[in-house]
């Protein structure tokens, strides 16, 4: 039986949490279901529930939480700056690949998936807009310069993007950390941390 006080997410996180993290992700993600199960208001949606449990679990109490909920801004979407953005990513994801084409990257085509027929022109456009590289295009965008740029992948790393990773570090002058589902490789100065056993 699933209970539906109104209190009951405040104290399953009291007993989840130890005193020194009392707004746990654990107690938080333990106290989900529950707090779903009943607690939902009318025209409420997840991400202000999910808001919510967050506030629930630190404040103690629902109408604390209820209160700063009503406070909060309406987070609306935009967009228009979604689209800039991406826009963005691709045009620096281009200046990366001639500023490192020009410090000595070759693209090794071999790593391109799809072989019907494409001239090897497309095949190098391809590659250029595989997904580590607009991540590296998004770091440089949304971080200040010299620091490190940390990117996780569920996929491996191709061989391509190691060559290509690695002449960036060295051209932006970065350390850039790529987690792929093998092993981190962190490219500092042209190098990699794996020793190109990629």
């Amino acid at each position: 039986m699933i209970p539906t006080s109104a209190s009951f997410p405040t104290s399953i996180s009291r007993h989840i949490s130890p005193p020194w993290a009392p707004a746990s992700t654990t107690a938080s993600i333990t106290a989900t279901h529950p707090f779903f199960a009943g607690h939902l208001l009318p025209g409420q949606s997840f991400k202000d529930a999910r808001q919510m449990l967050a506030q629930i679990c630190k404040l103690g109490g629902t109408a604390r939480a209820r209160q700063l909920l009503d406070e909060m801004p309406d987070p609306k979407p935009q967009p228009r700056r979604k689209k800039m953005m991406k826009k963005d990513a691709y045009e620096k994801a281009r200046e990366l690949h001639a500023a490192i084409t020009e410090a000595g990257y070759v693209p090794d085509t071999r790593f391109v998936l799809r072989d019907d027929n494409i001239d090897e022109a497309a095949k190098e456009r391809s590659l250029m807009y595989h997904s580590e590289r607009l991540a590296v295009a998004c770091g440089l965008l949304g971080t200040p310069p010299g620091t490190t740029l940390r990117i996780m992948k569920n996929l491996r790393i191709c061989g391509d993007c190691h060559n290509a990773v690695k002449i960036m570090s060295r051209v932006v002058g970065r350390e850039i950390i790529v987690r792929d589902n093998k092993r981190f490789h962190h490219f500092r100065g042209g190098a990699c941390s794996c020793g190109d056993y990629w």
